[in-house]
């Protein structure tokens, strides 16, 4: 492409009128000059010379300054060029970076999200490095081996895979999660697991259990199994908590626990937990001089290498005491004519576990009358949102809270007589007692007439 020109001045005849010719693209254009007022330069003076060459100047710059923006586009464009080149080149020239070997250069061991950096737990770290091979193994399948081949829509696959693999939106957000943490820390830009929102999903909680089968439950455990369901029931620790309590965490007289919860260390909160009569009776089967370490050893060493066969064992038991752990009409069911377990083909869904007794402890604490606030300090929830979510009513509980309210419209009408759930509940804790505080206790009732 010519380029536009500088114009060059000339007059037809001797002492006429000054033009301008010059051409663009190779179009000419020739064009009288004019002064300031409007008027013809004419004359062959230097002075008319000089200002015809000042209006040619002036008629032609808007074509030479566009000339000069194109050259400089064109240099701007042709640098780029030459470092998009180069960074491809760079790149191209990287070691790439098979997906096998992503956990081990860059293992999930420290949360850095939000504004605090927390080492992470065993069972943890164990658990996201379960989830990172979800991604792995489907990505082997796809026949993806390095991590710079992975894309946004191997992201959008896998998630989708994972949802119609029947796991909970929940599982699958925290796959996805983790899957994103790892792209960041092996420095993979732009991360293709970047950009998606959370699939919805409904929390199934545990629901709490009732008084009949906490009697069951803990009546027929033995052993460390029996100090682990006290401890649950009596404390409201988590599993983790529960399991790798250690004696240095109980007082020597046996009258308070104090413990850091695993999952809220990085607040380094400590909870301060009187201890109840019944756990301390069964704290103190252990001798003085054996009060080192963990308070419950076998459990406490299984946990920290297989904790899911801790939870399996917890359900066998809740299964043997006649407790049906997992929702009605998912995971497996027997089939009433063989006897055997079959699937029902709906994923299960755990609705008791350990955690079951963490959601008694709140319940049956609330029931008696402890206010939400002091249950949110024994138990370490972050927010009376959250302390909310294991609180559980029963019928009796709503009756008599409607039972209690004022008559205002002057017209009374006869309730039910109310339970006496007081009786009851201490109905079911003489049960744990031992014949000596039995008897005192008789005694005592007797002498109070």
């Amino acid at each position: 492409m010519s380029k536009a020109q500088k114009g060059n001045i000339f007059t037809r005849t001797e002492g006429g009128t000054w033009y301008c010719q010059w051409y663009v693209n190779g179009r000419q254009f020739v064009k009288a000059l004019r002064d300031a007022t409007g008027k013809p330069i004419a004359g062959d003076s230097k002075a008319a010379e000089r200002e015809a060459r000042k209006a040619a100047d002036l008629l032609v710059r808007p074509y030479t300054a566009r000339d000069k923006a194109e050259l400089r586009q064109e240099a701007v464009n042709a640098l780029a060029g030459a470092r998009a080149a180069a960074e491809a080149a760079e790149i191209a020239a990287r070691p790439r970076l098979p997906l096998a070997d992503v956990w081990t250069r860059f293992p999930y061991e420290v949360n850095t999200r939000g504004t605090t950096e927390r080492r992470l737990s065993e069972s943890s770290v164990r658990d996201f490095k379960a989830l990172w091979e979800r991604f792995t193994a489907w990505a082997e399948a796809e026949g993806i081996r390095n991590a710079e081949d992975v894309t946004h829509a191997h992201a959008e696959a896998f998630r989708r895979a994972q949802a119609e693999s029947g796991l909970s939106g929940d599982r699958v957000n925290k796959v996805f999660l983790t899957a994103r943490v790892m792209f960041r820390a092996a420095g993979i830009e732009p991360n293709p697991f970047d950009g998606f929102r959370k699939l919805a999903h409904k929390a199934n909680g545990r629901r709490e259990l009732s008084e009949a089968e906490l009697r069951s439950v803990c009546g027929s455990a033995e052993g460390e199994l029996r100090t682990l369901y006290a401890i649950g029931l009596y404390c409201g620790l988590r599993l983790g908590d529960a399991c790798t309590l250690d004696w240095s965490e109980v007082a020597p007289d046996l009258s308070r626990i104090i413990r850091e919860p695993g999952k809220t260390s990085y607040k380094g909160t400590e909870l301060v937990i009187p201890v109840h009569p019944v756990l301390a009776a069964i704290l103190a089967e252990t001798p003085t001089d054996k009060r080192n370490g963990p308070v419950m050893p076998d459990l406490c060493a299984t946990y920290k290498v297989n904790s899911p066969a801790i939870v399996r064992r917890i359900g066998k038991h809740f299964e043997d005491c006649g407790i049906r752990v997992q929702k009605p009409g998912t995971g497996e069911e027997r089939d009433p004519e063989t006897g055997r377990m079959v699937s029902t083909g709906r994923r299960a869904v755990v609705e008791v576990g350990f955690h079951s007794m963490r959601h008694s402890f709140v319940s049956l604490a609330a029931r008696q009358g402890v206010p939400l606030h002091i249950i949110q300090a024994l138990c370490g929830h972050s927010t009376p949102a959250v302390q909310r979510l294991y609180l559980h009513h029963t019928t009796d509980d709503t009756r008599q809270a409607i039972a209690s309210l004022p008559s205002v419209t002057g017209e009374a009408t006869a309730l039910p007589a109310p339970t006496e759930p007081d009786r009851e509940e201490l109905r079911a804790l003489v049960d744990t007692w031992g014949i000596e505080a039995v008897r005192a206790a008789l005694a005592a009732g007797k002498a109070n007439g």
